[in-house]
């Protein structure tokens, strides 16, 4: 398994993906991550993308639910 750069780096950051939920706080998928950051996280999904669904959307209003992403193909990631 390659070595992590950012790990080598000392940066703070996170291998788990972070989920983030529409009328929650986010979470992590790693159980030891402190740090539940955009920023910090490599990988993000929508709460809704998770297998299963998520209960955040079951309840919230339905005129207060979040539009889809209706967006597909590659993505840039501009920083």
């Amino acid at each position: 398994m390659a070595a992590c750069s950012l790990c080598d780096a000392s940066l703070d950051h996170c291998h788990g993906t972070l989920i983030v939920h529409a009328y929650r706080d986010p979470e992590c998928t790693d159980p030891a991550c402190a740090i539940p950051d955009r920023l910090c996280h490599t990988w993000v999904a929508d709460c809704s993308d998770v297998a299963g669904g998520c209960e955040c959307l079951e309840v919230a209003p339905v005129d207060a639910r979040p539009e889809p992403i209706t967006r597909t193909g590659p993505q840039r990631l501009v920083g």
